[in-house]
């Protein structure tokens, strides 16, 4: 199935949220699960949007498993995603499907955190060492725990990594 061009989706959706805010929940149902079929699986904005309204549409037509399962679609693509609801009753069944969103991907990453860094081939003797490290997980990091051992020393010292805004972590050994 072809899909229409943007504007069309864009008028579409646009059109759909009209519906909504005026609570005409049916009418709007239908053109998101119109518009749903049409972005298909795309990881583009109008998606998200149609399924993040779609969902707060469901909760207010009482079909809560499937505002479940919208929801849940639009943080395939938008794991930060953000509502553009403040009804404690959309937001309550959107937290459920952020646990359940994070309970599958959890279940999923079965492989380590990625890191990446230049190894440090020399240091000066009394002087700081920077340690950069670029670092990425399916379910985020926490903590990066730097270990190392100074000449002359026989156990490990260990500095948390700091976040930087580059979104690398940096420690200092002293």
């Amino acid at each position: 199935r072809e899909s229409p061009p943007a504007t069309s989706v864009a008028e579409t959706l646009k059109k759909a949220i009209g519906l909504y805010q005026d609570s005409e929940f049916e009418e709007a149902l239908q053109l998101l699960r119109q518009l749903r079929t049409n972005v298909g699986r795309q990881k583009s904005r109008e998606a998200e949007q149609t399924l993040s309204y779609l969902g707060c549409v469901l909760v207010a037509m009482g079909k809560r498993s499937q505002a479940l399962s919208a929801f849940e679609a639009a943080l395939d693509i938008q794991p930060e995603l953000k509502l553009p609801s403040s009804s404690p009753k959309i937001l309550e069944i959107f937290s459920q499907a952020k646990q359940r969103y994070r309970a599958k991907i959890k279940a999923l990453d079965h492989d380590p955190p990625r890191m990446t860094h230049k190894p440090v081939l020399k240091a000066n003797y009394g002087k700081e060492l920077r340690v950069i490290v670029q670092a990425s997980d399916l379910t985020g990091i926490k903590r990066i725990a730097l270990n190392f051992r100074t000449v002359g020393n026989r156990g490990f010292s260990s500095v948390n990594m700091e976040r930087n805004k580059d979104g690398n972590y940096l420690a200092t050994i002293p």
